[in-house]
């Protein structure tokens, strides 16, 4: 299965109305849909993962930023950042520097 649609503009902007169907159903809903946007989340867990992980390495925003371009793909994601599934659980999860730098990017 091609996991094109995890980049896909339209199909992301949908996060934020999935995120409250999928909160609001009292079962799990084994659509396609819910199994796509699962497989989102995912992929923005280990993608917001690996900007911490550089981070902790790297300890400087412009040295992270200079072997990846992290800001363009934070920015594609900025929905699931500010509204994960788990309320609060990227300001929980996350170091306090590197949510500050994400935060800033996604102004």
């Amino acid at each position: 299965m091609c996991g094109c649609y995890i980049i896909s503009k339209k199909f992301i902007a949908g996060w934020n109305d999935f995120k409250n169907e999928y909160l609001a159903n009292n079962t799990y809903d084994e659509s396609e849909k819910t199994k796509k946007y699962l497989q989102y989340e995912q992929y923005c867990e280990m993608l917001f993962n690996l900007v911490s992980h550089t981070y902790y390495h790297k300890k400087s925003e412009d040295k992270m930023l200079a072997i990846i371009e992290f800001k363009s793909w934070v920015r594609t994601h900025r929905d699931w950042w500010n509204n994960p599934l788990e309320t609060h659980s990227n300001h929980d999860t996350y170091d306090k520097k590197v949510t500050q730098i994400i935060d800033e990017w996604v102004k």
